[in-house]
């Protein structure tokens, strides 16, 4: 997937087929600016939030999105395995090279649990 890249689209746009009865996005009668796909061999869109809900780039939804949206650099999680690393499986894969690189030490899994404890704390503390 070496040629994957990010877009974000820019406006809303009303579906010109809409099915209420999906909850795809690619069904929804708004499809709602600030939402980001990943362009696949410049064939398919991904919604960066689904793993498998895509639609083609010239399917006609796919085409309103295209032609609404801009490319943007990879800033999620999800945007940067694809589009970066090549790898849109899990994260072990890249954790195994960053360990071999010695980019990364058990020190920092301990620091990335504890920030993960606090964040969590912070979560339930505003939920009160």
């Amino acid at each position: 997937m070496r040629n994957a890249y990010v877009i974000e689209l820019k406006r809303d746009i009303d579906n010109p087929r809409p099915d209420r009865r999906s909850k795809s996005w690619h069904n929804k009668p708004t499809i709602t600016a600030g939402m980001r796909f990943i362009v696949q061999n410049d064939q398919t869109l991904l919604y960066v939030n689904s793993r498998y809900d895509w639609c083609r780039i010239n399917d006609e939804v796919g085409k309103l999105v295209m032609e609404n949206s801009e490319r943007v650099e990879p800033k999620l999680l999800r945007e940067i395995k694809v589009v970066d690393a090549d790898h849109d499986y899990d994260g072990d894969g890249i954790l195994e090279a960053f360990l071999k690189m010695g980019k990364l030490t058990r020190d920092d899994f301990r620091e990335a649990r504890e920030f993960m404890e606090a964040e969590y704390a912070k979560e339930e503390e505003n939920k009160r």
